[in-house]
């Protein structure tokens, strides 16, 4: 058991090396959401979104969609996590949107969503509300660093763009998710 809790950890903590990496990168989408400069994260919902949909439109390379969910889910992989972009059938819809991750890490059988007295630490996933719209759960990215007052994170689509940004601990956020299988 010990083992296996170290072996999470340090993939959470590749996961927050990657993030990094690719928040730095600062790549930039179309006004479709899409282009080949974030295709990497796009690719890996395709094929799920046009199945779950019942569709062929996201086949189109120039057919894009709000993409924080696939930068944290490409880091995710790269990391060397290894779940599917729908993970379980018990979801409405793909790791593509936000609430998805939040249903996902309420599962009893992950139970990924941090109590509230945890202590972030790196590679932890944070849920924000209204950050990007007036919804709740409507933006994610990779914890890098917990400070006393903010969090330092890498997100995907911040208006249109990978970044690295500072959040205040007391706004916005609405819960942080810690992986620990898969």
């Amino acid at each position: 058991m010990v083992s296996e809790i170290t072996n999470y950890k340090a993939k959470r903590l590749k996961l927050a090396e990657i993030a990094r990496r690719e928040g730095l990168l600062q790549l930039e989408g179309d006004i479709n959401n899409s282009g080949s400069r974030i295709e990497k994260y796009l690719s890996l919902f395709r094929k799920t979104l046009n199945q779950k949909l019942g569709t062929d439109y996201y086949t189109d390379l120039n057919t894009g969609f709000d993409w924080c969910g696939a930068f944290v889910y490409y880091c995710c992989i790269e990391a060397g996590f290894h779940f599917t972009p729908q993970p379980s059938d018990q979801l409405s819809c793909s790791l593509a949107l936000v609430s998805s991750w939040v249903e996902w890490a309420s599962l009893p059988k992950n139970d990924f969503k941090l109590n509230p007295l945890s202590v972030p630490e790196p590679g932890d996933l944070v849920v924000f509300n209204k950050i990007i719209s007036v919804l709740p759960s409507d933006h994610i990215g990779v914890l890098l660093e917990n400070n006393e007052t903010h969090f330092l994170v890498a997100e995907g689509n911040v208006n249109n763009r990978s970044g690295i940004f500072r959040r205040n601990k007391s706004k916005n956020i609405n819960c942080l998710i810690r992986i620990n299988k898969y």
